[in-house]
């Protein structure tokens, strides 16, 4: 039986049949092997970029949104935070599914939004949706600076958000008279995320803005004035129409004839119940910092109205 030839013995007799031996085949194999260097080099610098390119191309067109998980209630029905927030971080985070950093960026920019308690990270899925993972702070009150409303949680730290004076939600309470300027960087910028209420005031406003919240006359209060707090421990409470009721010491501490919180506020449910809503009793004070409520007339006098 015939030895079969080996597959190389065939390639040699091919190659030396079409190219001859020497130097010819030599030379034509150098150049075959050239050939395929180009071709491999015009992939890499022109074939890859152009692709490259294609791909950028097709992301840039592609919308990207923003998602975040198990987003509370206030949130999802804040429309212009939302808008506003994905802005910014679609910005930082570009589209490209390979740029960590990008991402990184995009982090840090909601952290100096100062609106996470926690911000555990960020995801990118193959839609380009990008995925929000953390807590919220908590939106608690509105404080008047230098004619505009600005936005803390219930912690009293400042968060990214300001409204034209008087244009912010009617739930959110509004702290007005501070001499306290709101927190800053170095470099002057708002530091969001930093305690505002770091001062007496502040503080007891917040602490005053959190207890009459549930009260059903609670709507009627336009704001909560500071002004008098750090030069007689007083804070009033101002109603969108009605009187001014004046509220003494902050929650938990009180004068040597001042009585209770829990005290001040069922004597003020009495005169909302008995004169109906504040809107009735216009032009007048109340002071219920002592155990019968009374209520001055401007420019009239004195006189009581409940207990």
């Amino acid at each position: 039986m015939p030895k079969k030839q080996r597959q190389e013995d065939l390639i040699d007799r091919v190659l030396n049949r079409v190219l001859g031996e020497g130097t010819t085949r030599t030379v034509a194999g150098i150049g075959a092997w050239c050939v395929l260097g180009l071709a491999l080099l015009a992939i890499v610098f022109i074939g890859i970029p152009e692709l490259e390119s294609r791909r950028s191309l097709h992301m840039a067109d592609r919308e990207v949104r923003m998602t975040l998980i198990d987003a509370p209630e206030w949130f999802t029905a804040a429309p212009e935070l939302i808008d506003d927030m994905e802005a910014r971080l679609t910005q930082d985070a570009g589209v490209d599914p390979f740029d960590r950093e990008s991402l990184r960026k995009a982090h840090r920019t909601l952290l100096e939004g100062g609106w996470f308690d926690t911000l555990e990270r960020i995801d990118r899925h193959a839609d380009g949706t990008l995925m929000v993972h953390g807590t919220l702070a908590t939106p608690s009150a509105v404080i008047r600076w230098r004619e505009m409303d600005h936005l803390v949680d219930d912690k009293g730290r400042l968060l990214d958000w300001k409204f034209e004076m008087g244009t912010a939600s009617p739930s959110l309470p509004l702290i007005t008279g501070t001499s306290t300027a709101p927190p800053r960087l170095a470099d002057g910028r708002p530091d969001h995320g930093a305690l505002w209420a770091n001062s007496e005031d502040l503080d007891a406003g917040l602490r005053l803005a959190q207890l009459i919240k549930t009260r059903p006359w609670g709507n009627e209060i336009r704001n909560i004035d500071v002004s008098d707090y750090p030069s007689d421990r007083n804070l009033w409470l101002e109603c969108h129409s009605g009187p001014r009721i004046l509220w003494g010491h902050a929650p938990g501490t009180r004068g040597a004839t001042e009585i209770t919180s829990e005290e001040k506020l069922r004597m003020i449910d009495s005169v909302h119940a008995t004169y109906g809503p504040f809107k009735q009793l216009d032009s007048i004070e109340i002071d219920v910092r002592h155990d019968l409520a009374t209520a001055r007339r401007v420019a009239i006098g004195e006189e009581p109205i409940a207990d």
